[in-house]
């Protein structure tokens, strides 16, 4: 019997011990989950301040990006304009070009027209020439046949003479 309280007092202390043990396993989790909580809250914010610091990197980076900007605008503003300007003189001058360009090229062929001319007038005194020469022997043709004629009838007369 004394061995059976002794077993079963051994028996208590060994129960005693794993519940220690079970208990101590359990707050060992316990902490270990509060510490892995304690780890994703903190990795939480330092996602968050990550975050908000992104944010404000992004927020000074557009306002230095609009400030660049509007310096831009300021530098280039006024010789923008002033192209702006030439680019439609520019385009004004074509349009009056385009509308005179039919009446160039009526000019032109008015002039390659009157070139033509020029070279028929050039040739006038050629032309003269030769109708003058044409003329003398034409002239002489036809002293020619008036003196064939007229031999003719002298010899027509005579033959009826006779």
């Amino acid at each position: 019997m004394e061995q059976k309280i002794e077993t079963l007092q051994e028996s208590e202390k060994i129960n005693k011990t794993n519940e220690q043990t079970k208990k101590k396993e359990i707050i060992e989790q316990e902490i270990e989950i509060k510490e892995k909580e304690n780890e994703k809250k903190q990795e939480q914010e330092q996602e968050m301040e990550n975050e908000e610091k992104n944010e404000k990197e992004t927020q000074q980076l557009n306002e230095q990006i609009e400030n660049l900007s509007s310096c831009f605008q300021d530098l280039f503003h006024i010789p923008l304009v002033g192209i702006e300007n030439k680019l439609l003189e520019i385009s004004n001058e074509q349009a009056e070009l385009l509308k005179q360009l039919p009446k160039k090229q009526e000019a032109r062929i008015r002039f390659n027209k009157m070139k033509e001319l020029d070279q028929a007038f050039e040739k006038i005194p050629e032309y003269t020439q030769k109708i003058q020469k044409l003329k003398k022997e034409m002239n002489f043709i036809t002293s020619k046949v008036n003196s064939l004629l007229s031999s003719t009838k002298k010899q027509a007369e005579k033959v009826s003479k006779k």
